[in-house]
């Protein structure tokens, strides 16, 4: 992608952020699609040995000892509820290709399917880019009807089907109206405080009008949400955590993820993140530098979908300016993410800002001891328990409030926990601190953060919002 274009795609989607429904659909049309650049590599060859192929396909979870709540939502019957008829559910979504909320929407749809809904997906984006994705062609396969239809088709599709409640989860809102119009309900998730980030309280207001309720996935993004939109109804703002999924915390050959990868004794950082400046992977890679020279064996790997072009191609050249080329390991995002978390020594995050972040739940499902930066369900998944990891200090301070423009500030700056950060990183690769051991750590994890219990609370009040 030349400079140009990037910049192009760069600018017009941050303007995109600030701007109404009806033109950040305009925005994604004109913004050229993210691609792939020269220093982001993809999976075909070891961390280590440059012309070493892997085939991270080769890796499969082990068939002794998986998790038994993994066995009991993946195969278990469930008894269908008892009521007049089952809930009709559609769940929409941005795009099903990967990443968090990407993540979640199949994991939602299978689990009401098995509590006895009948649930269906539509994948809102007209961009002819996205298509059904990945994910969108594994829910087909799963017998789950997955559609991709403009604001036209869709509307139609919804009218003729005619859901009891509509459960959106990204940017585009337009099915909401549609089902204001059939008498259907209405609940949007906010995945984090970027759902709401750039707009006025007016502009808020105005986005609720079809909304019934919201349901925030950590404590953090509903205080910030109520901070923004204090009209809204308090009552009607549900938490339900994002939780630990056995089927992405299924049990891996350690010692044969390590090989697969080409390390020895290695420790290695691995963040999932995709390449954006939310992620903020710029300063995770520069406060690694101080690192890497207090601690020779470690090593980052930084793992994700190139969402912002520009911003990637920073990342490479302060790799390179570092002289970490054979320390920091710049990939695309791939499907055999958990191999990665049972390969790695520890998970780092220092993100501007999540809801309730899926990669270190997926981690502390593996047992992976975390890092994180304060951000929203950073201190649900580290406070009580097992000792299971670290919190920093957000790059902003306080992360409550945060603006895009605050964010593209500070983005290439010396942070304010850059002192905090690294001296994280540096304890936990030398050993001066220790966590509990994996299986203690993955066992909490599991109870405290339950798959079962977070699909029982949204098909409660899905149910109560239909009746």
């Amino acid at each position: 992608m030349s400079t140009l274009t990037s910049k192009l795609s760069m600018t017009l989607r941050r303007i995109g952020a600030r701007m109404p429904e009806w033109a950040k659909r305009l925005v994604r049309r004109l913004a050229p699609a993210p691609t792939s650049i020269e220093g982001i590599e993809g999976w075909d060859l070891t961390l280590l040995g440059d012309d070493v192929p892997l085939d991270l396909n080769l890796l499969r979870p082990l068939t002794a000892g998986t998790d038994a709540e993994a066995q009991s939502l993946l195969k278990a019957p469930i008894p269908v509820m008892h009521t007049t008829r089952p809930l009709r559910c559609l769940l929409v979504a941005d795009s099903l290709d990967q990443g968090g909320v990407d993540e979640f929407v199949p994991f939602l749809a299978r689990g009401l399917r098995r509590r006895g809904a009948h649930v269906e997906v539509l994948v809102a984006n007209p961009s002819p880019d996205v298509g059904i994705g990945r994910l969108g062609r594994e829910l087909r396969a799963d017998g789950i009807e997955t559609r991709h239809l403009d604001e036209d088709e869709g509307g139609r599709w919804i009218r003729e089907w005619q859901p009891d409640v509509v459960s959106c989860h990204g940017a585009f809102l337009w099915p909401l109206a549609v089902a204001r119009g059939i008498g259907a309900r209405t609940a949007v998730t906010l995945h984090g405080v970027h759902n709401v980030m750039g707009l006025s309280a007016d502009e808020l207001l105005v986005r609720s009008h079809d909304v019934d309720a919201y349901i925030t996935v950590s404590a953090l993004v509903r205080e910030d949400y109520l901070a923004r939109n204090a009209q809204f109804p308090p009552e009607r703002i549900h938490v339900i955590a994002n939780p630990v999924d056995p089927a992405r915390a299924l049990p891996y050959d350690r010692r044969a993820c390590r090989e697969a990868l080409g390390l020895k004794d290695e420790f290695l950082f691995l963040s999932l993140a995709r390449h954006s400046l939310q992620k903020n992977s710029y300063a995770l890679v520069d406060a690694f530098g101080d690192v890497a020279k207090e601690v020779p064996g470690a090593h980052l790997l930084v793992c994700g979908r190139v969402d912002d072009p520009s911003y990637a191609q920073q990342i490479v050249a302060l790799r390179d300016r570092l002289g970490l080329r054979d320390r920091v390991h710049l990939r695309d995002g791939t499907p055999h993410s958990t191999a990665l978390l049972w390969a790695a020594d520890a998970l780092v995050l220092d993100s501007f800002f999540e809801g309730w972040s899926l990669a270190s739940s997926e981690a502390l499902g593996t047992g992976l001891p975390v890092i994180l930066s304060d951000v929203g369900g950073a201190r649900e998944q580290l406070d009580g328990g097992p000792s299971r990891g670290l919190l920093v200090s957000n790059p902003l301070g306080d992360p409550r409030g945060i603006t895009w423009s605050e964010i593209a500030q500070a983005r290439f700056r010396k942070q304010i926990n850059r002192t905090e950060l690294v001296e994280a990183m540096r304890s936990v690769a030398s050993g001066d601190v220790v966590f509990a051991d994996r299986p203690e750590i993955a066992t909490y994890a599991h109870e405290q953060f339950s798959a079962a219990a977070c699909i029982d609370e949204y098909i409660a009040l899905l149910t109560e919002l239909r009746e």
